[in-house]
């Protein structure tokens, strides 16, 4: 299987240790070395549960063509997978209003 670097949107749900009882939702930039979307998603919810939080979905999932160019943020998370053929990096959680029933 020919492996690439993959970008993708991930959807969480997380706790903070600030508020560790109350969950909270976000999204986030990710970056790992994957062959297809199905690894890329394994590989994502595997580093999410990890961390004790809750995949919800995975959006605008692909691998990278080399030469588009990216923010800052994307581009730094890009070169450190690059260097390191185990990395699943995530960027700035961005969260939401959320409010259970």
């Amino acid at each position: 299987m020919d492996r690439k670097i993959w970008l993708g949107v991930v959807e969480l749900e997380y706790t903070t240790q600030e508020s560790p009882s109350r969950e909270r939702r976000g999204f986030s930039n990710a970056t790992t070395w994957a062959g297809d979307y199905e690894e890329f998603c394994s590989k994502a919810q595997e580093m999410i549960e990890h961390y004790g939080w809750k995949l919800l979905g995975v959006e605008y999932a692909r691998a990278i063509p080399e030469a588009e160019e990216f923010g800052e943020e994307v581009e730094d998370m890009i070169a450190r997978t690059r260097a390191n053929s185990s990395a699943v990096l995530f960027g700035t959680i961005h969260s939401y209003p959320y409010y259970a029933n």
